[in-house]
């Protein structure tokens, strides 16, 4: 059976050498980087940066998104620990320098040096960047000045790809309904894309009451919070009973 894969993909694994397929490939090689799902993918491409920085632009670059991002200042730098390197947060604050390694670092903090470290990329080279869940771990407002960069400081080539579960960002205003889709599993575990103008949510209109008015995308199926206890295998006590049918006469 033969792998199902795209014509550069299957270029990229032959033998076979054609100068204009390999300007193409390279092309694409070199503006799709890999997929981030994890901070553990974004601290890793960070770390990269940052161990092939001779002239230490890159590491001033993310000290100064970080403080722009609300974070609490910083050096960073890359050291070995436990044979294997590791970025090295160290502050100073009231004569104290403290070193804290990037696994006992706050999530929220590494996720952001992630996304400062592929939006460093995305200035110097146009870049497409796919990112599954950008809303975990960060604060609205630190997501919201982090589209703002991106927004205002990339060349028009560079693409960000991201998902989410938040409707915050988008009653902003500042991301374009016309670029935002609604995404949900079909039949067959694939994944059924719907662009948002095919909603019609007239311009102005709050996205999110819309969402909660069921005029945009499905709401998922939530059943009753008072759960049966006793069907479940729990032994239930008389006296939840009791508290619960006085809890209906108060109701009454």
């Amino acid at each position: 059976m033969q792998d199902n894969c795209s014509i550069l993909a299957a270029y990229g694994k032959s033998n076979v050498h054609c100068e204009w397929q390999q300007r193409v490939y390279d092309y694409f090689s070199n503006r799709f980087p890999d997929r981030f799902t994890s901070v553990k993918t974004m601290t890793e491409y960070a770390r990269n940066l940052l161990l092939n920085d001779p002239k230490g632009k890159a590491k001033r670059f993310l000290e100064h998104l970080l403080v722009l991002g609300g974070f609490e200042k910083c050096h960073l730098s890359v050291r070995t620990i436990d044979n294997a390197p590791r970025i090295v947060f160290t502050y100073r604050k009231f004569g104290l320098i403290v070193d804290i390694p990037e696994n006992d670092e706050a999530k929220g903090k590494l996720r952001f040096l992630g996304m400062s470290s592929w939006l460093y990329r995305q200035i110097e080279s146009p870049t497409f960047v796919m990112l599954d869940g950008i809303d975990k771990e960060l604060h609205p407002d630190i997501r919201a000045f982090f589209y703002h960069a991106f927004l205002h400081n990339c060349q028009k080539e560079s693409q960000l790809l991201f998902t989410t579960h938040s409707f915050y960002l988008l009653d902003l205003g500042f991301i374009r309904r016309d670029i935002l889709w609604e995404t949900k599993m079909g039949n067959h575990f694939d994944t059924i894309l719907t662009p948002m103008k095919d909603f019609r949510i007239p311009k102005g209109n709050s996205l999110t009451n819309a969402y909660k008015q069921g005029k945009v995308g499905e709401h998922p199926k939530i059943g009753d919070f008072r759960l049966n206890l006793k069907k479940l295998g729990f032994k239930v006590k008389e006296e939840k009973k009791e508290s619960s049918e006085i809890q209906e006469k108060i109701d009454a």
